[in-house]
């Protein structure tokens, strides 16, 4: 039942991310209509009736057209010196006949341009491409010839087509300017012969008769293969994208932190995939019968319909497959292109692979027949062959049958098709799967090569419930227990151990736990080691944590704080040493962990397209919430970061410190027995800091909290128990009191004032009861509040007139003075 519950959440997460993808789900949507006009347009040009080339038309009775006019020359070059005839040899008998012919053409003499000789004229062609329409060329020995009745001459033109608008391109020049030019020459030169008689000559041109072509071609034969299989690459591209971005941004790794088992992460999406290839299935073939392509209308709809279908379901293991090995969202494109191109050319250049003649006969050699099998372990191609087979049958006017479908050929049938297609997609499914586990773990920690020999791997997690220690069922005080500092374990040998340098409250915590003593607690850290590669970033870490308890790990960046985190929630594997939380191994039992886990990552791990309130709805249902409560949940979370007005707008619009106090409420939904908090207040002003001081305060009972955080004055707040970290070891140990006695340099106090002028005023007051305080404005980074933020740094030799600052305070704030203390 939970199950079920969890996989739904997931789903409606999915749907709703998809839906609001509003670009993505537009290109998936106008796909399938854009390919069938495209593919529309080309069954149009094969079609007697509807081509754009009148090459192609249905022309019983050729239209006839006389040879008359011609129009002006155009140059986009040459605007103003267009050549509509030139001429050579410029001769007066030749430049007399040329004008002639020009001015029956309707052509102007400025459009005319004699050439002493042939070569002259193509030296210019050459010198002014696109200026000269056509010439006129005679040979001297022509133009002597013309005495005895005989003479002629050379039409020179420009065999390069035109372009046409919308499509195509035109070939005017040869078919109307070239046989118009013949006809008025010709009838200059016949009156010429004729002895100065009038010759008319009446020369028209028309096509050949020509035949309809129905039938003879099909656009889906030619083209419907290469853009129905681009639309479902449109679907793999932008699925993969989504996937690829919640594993990138560590989403999935919230997730499954939550509760989401790796099966629901590959049920929810794949479903979804599914359905969108199921939706474009159905547009493609009722968009492809709409049109009426022959490919849909002489095929028996079962045969179409199982082809696309199964394509479409074939896809989805290889969305998966590719997550595994895609390491960011700019990496998709270029992989499924790759993808896309291969496939393509595999499925069209070896398709001989699969031809054979009417005999039977294979028509390439044996020895390259068993890339027949090799070829057909890609679904494209396999898609590739249904397609083609459906388009020749259906171009013959006999359509493919459903009880035709396996009997036609002996070489990959379509029903073969079909069943490579799902028996290798569901070999890739097993492969993405393994992929998943080995390289790109959804816990963060990849499994050994053979995890599936591992009986833990296949035995479903036994949750127990968490072992309270006694101290805190008999209602002892907590605090008793936790004078004496935690320990850790070192069985792994780290080499930087000095036993002389350890603190001595280190010390006693690591000798109480290798001695058992701390073993009734409720975390216990022995030993933790993590190294990558030469560096050491957690060395040795023995501490233990009672229940009932906040226990703060403070350092520096890069002190180890967020490993031992990282390891602690599964996010990353355990080099040496282990840890038990509530009796669970991190090492051997965190799925038995996982469900008393909260945790707030270092940086957010949020869907910017869902609300606070869809996000802790989500949490509720991965983390067991019945559906009745999880209202109720959502309410007391939001309210519990003060988050309840914003709880229904986009995670995307919050601010950094909305951000984090949405993480803190997500870390904290159905009450888990160990919140793990690393540096949840980043990026707050006081003020919002403090609210959020206040929720992890009033959520420490009955549950142990573990912060990782820079400040020690988080640390003094909240904290029981305070470690300190630096070079992946623990350096000191101890409550906050007790460091602070010990190592404490002084107090910071938090000012809001209504302006520069009363904090300077502030300032002044603070200076005046205690000259050594330093006045500095706070973080600029921290979340906007209206008033400027003043912290007033008091050294510790200071501490006994503190009360006497902050009366002063107080007293300026009741008199009107604009400044409130905070902190």
């Amino acid at each position: 039942m939970a199950y079920g519950s969890q996989l739904k959440a997931l789903l409606l997460k999915n749907l709703l991310l998809t839906k609001r993808s509003f670009g993505g789900l537009a290109v998936q949507l106008a796909a399938p209509l854009v390919i069938n006009i495209l593919l529309y347009l080309s069954d149009r040009t094969s079609e007697a009736n509807g081509g754009f080339f009148r090459d192609g038309l249905d022309t019983p009775v050729p239209t006839i057209h006389a040879l008359n006019a011609l129009p002006r020359c155009t140059s986009i070059s040459y605007p103003d010196a267009c050549v509509s005839f030139g001429f050579a040899p410029d001769t007066p008998d030749v430049a007399r006949w040329v004008g002639l012919a020009a001015d029956a053409a309707g052509l102007p003499s400025s459009e005319v341009r004699g050439f002493p000789q042939e070569s002259a004229l193509n030296e210019f062609l050459v010198a002014h491409p696109n200026r000269t329409v056509a010439a006129y060329v005679f040979e001297e020995r022509d133009l002597n010839a013309i005495e005895g009745g005989n003479i002629s001459y050379v039409v020179q033109y420009n065999e390069t087509e035109h372009d046409r608008f919308p499509l195509g391109s035109s070939d005017f020049v040869s078919r109307v300017f070239v046989p118009t030019m013949v006809r008025h020459m010709n009838q200059v030169l016949m009156t010429q012969v004729a002895g100065g008689r009038t010759v008319e000559l009446d020369l028209s041109r028309a096509v050949m008769p020509h035949p309809p072509l129905v039938g003879v071609n099909d656009a889906y034969g030619d083209y419907g293969l290469l853009l129905t299989f681009a639309v479902y690459m449109a679907n793999m591209v932008l699925f993969l994208s989504k996937i690829v971005n919640e594993k990138v941004a560590k989403l999935r790794q919230a997730l499954r932190l939550a509760g989401q088992r790796q099966s629901q992460h590959f049920i929810s999406w794949g479903l979804l995939f599914f359905l969108t290839n199921l939706a474009t299935t159905t547009l493609l073939i009722l968009l492809g019968l709409a049109f009426g392509f022959k490919f849909f209308r002489e095929t028996t709809a079962a045969v179409y319909i199982l082809t696309f279908f199964i394509f479409g379901c074939a896809l989805v293991p290889w969305v998966f497959l590719f997550d595994t090995i895609t390491r960011s969202t700019e990496a998709v494109s270029l992989y499924l292109f790759n993808f896309f191109i291969v496939n393509y050319f595999i499925a069209t250049g070896a398709f001989i692979l699969y031809v054979v003649d009417q005999d039977g006969e294979n028509l390439v050699s044996d020895n390259v027949l068993p890339l027949r099998f090799v070829f057909a372990l890609l679904p494209p191609v396999m898609f590739f062959k249904c397609i083609t087979d459906i388009a020749n049958f259906a171009l013959r006017g006999q359509g493919l049958s459903l009880s035709l479908a396996s009997k036609y050929t002996s070489v990959f049938p379509v029903t073969t098709c079909w069943a490579w297609m799902a028996w290798t997609s569901a070999v890739v499914m097993v492969l993405a799967i393994y992929l998943d586990n080995v390289v790109s773990s959804p816990t963060g920690t990849a499994q050994p090569l053979l995890y599936f020999f591992r009986p833990s791997y296949w035995r479903t997690a036994k949750v127990l419930e968490p072992v309270v220690p006694p101290e805190a069922a008999n209602g002892a005080d907590a605090a008793a227990s936790r004078d004496s500092p935690p320990a850790v374990d070192r069985t792994d040998g780290a080499t930087s151990f000095d036993a002389a340098a350890e603190d001595p409250d280190v010390r006693r915590e690591r000798e109480a736990v290798d001695a058992g003593l701390r073993d009734d607690r409720a975390v216990v850290l022995r030993h933790l080691r993590k190294t990558f590669k030469s560096v050491v970033a957690v060395d040795d870490v023995t501490v233990s944590i009672p229940h009932n308890s906040l226990f703060c790990l403070l350092g520096h960046n890069g002190a180890g704080k967020s490993t031992t985190f990282n390891m602690l929630t599964g996010l990353t594997s355990v080099t040496g040493g282990d840890a038990t939380v509530y009796g669970h191994s991190v090492k051997d039992d965190m799925a038995g962990l996982r469900p008393l886990l909260g945790v707030c990552p270092q940086h957010d791990v949020l869907f910017d397209r869902l609300t606070g309130a869809e996000h802790v709805r989500l949490f509720a249902a991965l983390k067991g919430v019945p559906r009745a409560a999880r209202q109720a949940e959502v309410d007391e979370r939001l309210a519990q970061v003060a988050l309840s007005d914003v709880g229904g707008r986009y995670a995307g619009q919050y601010s950094g410190g909305m951000r984090r106090r949405l993480s803190v409420a997500l870390a904290l939904v159905a009450d888990p027995k160990i919140v793990f908090l690393d540096e949840p207040t980043t990026g707050m002003d006081p003020i919002a800091r403090r609210g959020v001081w206040d929720a992890i305060q009033s959520a420490k009972a009955d549950r142990v909290l573990i912060l990782v955080t820079h400040s020690m004055e988080e640390c003094e707040k909240l904290a029981d128990g305070v470690g300190i970290v630096s070079r992946g070891r623990l350096r000191v140990l101890g409550t906050p009191l007790r460091l602070k006695a010990h190592f404490g340099a002084g107090y910071r106090l938090s000012v809001l004032c209504d302006d520069d002028a009363a904090a300077a005023a502030v300032a002044e007051l603070a200076t005046a009861i205690l000259p050594s305080t330093v006045a500095t404005p706070a973080d600029a980074d921290a979340e906007s509040r209206e008033g400027v933020m003043l912290e007033l740094l008091v050294p510790r030799a200071g501490a006994g007139r503190m009360s006497e600052l902050v009366g002063a305070l107080e007293a300026r704030k009741a008199g009107g003075g604009g400044s409130a203390a905070l902190a």
